[in-house]
């Protein structure tokens, strides 16, 4: 029988580590499986292309800091931002629409090399 704190913590000196429980791996387990599905990889998709789309408005944009004191105001300068930034992007789309989304790496373009 094993024991229920890793032996590693008491080597140390500091607070023992509690193995997880048999119920918990097995809900992590569940939930990788439910990774790997096409359904839930489409459904994952949405929300990076979102957290995406806040990131680039947080980065060039300031969206975290407001000029303005009071809801209304705020409102009007969040609305006027994501209006920018979606203007920004049209402009980049429009500019460069073949433009690959990133080069290849060294070790691909080895690979892919004719010798």
């Amino acid at each position: 029988m094993r024991p229920a704190l890793s032996a590693q913590a008491d080597s140390h000196g500091s607070d023992p580590v509690p193995e997880p429980t048999r119920e918990l791996h097995e809900i992590q387990q569940r939930n990788r499986f439910d990774q790997r599905t096409e359904d839930w990889q489409r459904r994952y998709a949405i929300r990076v292309g979102i957290e995406a789309t806040l990131s680039q408005n947080v980065r060039t944009c300031g969206l975290r800091q407001t000029r303005y004191r009071g809801l209304p105001k705020t409102h009007v300068q969040h609305v006027l931002t994501g209006l920018a930034c979606n203007v920004t992007r049209i402009t980049d789309w429009i500019a460069d629409p073949a433009r690959p989304r990133r080069a290849p790496s060294h070790f691909h373009a080895l690979c892919t090399a004719v010798i």
